[in-house]
């Protein structure tokens, strides 16, 4: 799922080298973060899936990651968010009962749409509107010039026609 992210949204998110560039690259990978958080506080801090030895290079549960350093194991780095430091305000699942939908969305709201969204909306707008008056403003004070003809060149047009 998270390789599918970057391939579906292309650009910069898709190469590498330059996807940390991209603002959604931020957006992706928190939200990655989120879904293995709501994980572990569902199903507990297990490293029963990854094993101690036999794994590939890297991969076992007690070897460093490669490249970070200070180096981290990824027992280590395995627990929940409030032992590395941060919290999330609202996550799906808090309880742990089960009902946790793991990110997907949630029915829309019965009552439409919010006065806030139409708020937003009309702001963009006039936005937009004071944006075009304000460059139309500025093309017609400072935009190009069209010479002014003199006296003398009319009179060379016509006798040039003749």
């Amino acid at each position: 799922m998270h390789n599918q992210v970057h391939i579906y949204l292309n650009g910069t998110m898709s190469h590498v080298p330059s996807a940390a560039n991209d603002p959604t690259f931020f957006l992706h990978h928190c939200n990655v973060d989120r879904l293995l958080e709501t994980w572990i506080r569902r199903y507990g801090a297990s490293y029963s899936a990854q094993p101690a030895t036999g794994a590939s290079p890297g991969e076992n549960r007690y070897e460093h990651i490669v490249p970070f350093f200070p180096p981290y194991s990824h027992a280590d780095m395995f627990k929940p968010s409030t032992e590395l430091g941060y919290d999330y305000q609202e996550l799906h699942g808090e309880g742990m009962d089960g009902g946790s939908d793991l990110g997907e969305c949630s029915a829309p709201h019965p009552e439409g749409v919010s006065p806030g969204v139409i708020g937003m909306g009309v702001g963009i707008a006039l936005g937009l509107v004071l944006l075009l008056a304000v460059a139309g403003l500025l093309c017609f004070r400072y935009g190009p010039k069209i010479p002014q003809r003199q006296v003398g060149d009319a009179d060379m047009d016509m006798s040039e026609r003749s």
